[in-house]
């Protein structure tokens, strides 16, 4: 196990060997991945739901266009120590109602 899979499972709480476990792995590389790449690895999808729920968690996403062939390259930047715990990230709706939700309003039919 490289320091990135052994990351995904500790760190992000992963299934090892399951294919967002890979895609992670991948996507946690200083180099970053793209699309191609994790299904290429995978034999699926892009599996970017793995973006969104580590961004929950209170890590990082970067997303980066190539100026070369012009794909995206995804890269995990996992928080330091701590700094995850407990905290809204931007794009979570902890305890807030979001654009379109109707929390704490009652919707009225006419």
């Amino acid at each position: 196990m490289n320091k990135f899979e052994k990351q995904a499972k500790e760190v992000l709480g992963l299934t090892e060997g399951s294919k967002v476990h890979q895609a992670a792995s991948l996507y946690l590389r200083a180099a970053g991945a793209t699309t191609a790449d994790v299904m290429k690895a995978t034999g699926s999808g892009p599996q970017l739901n793995i973006l969104s729920k580590v961004q929950v968690q209170g890590h990082g996403v970067e997303k980066q266009k190539r100026k070369v062939d012009g794909q995206t390259v995804y890269r995990i930047k996992l928080a330091t120590r701590g700094s995850a715990k407990g905290k809204a990230t931007r794009g979570s709706a902890k305890g807030k109602a979001t654009r379109g939700s109707a929390k704490g309003k009652t919707a009225k039919r006419k």
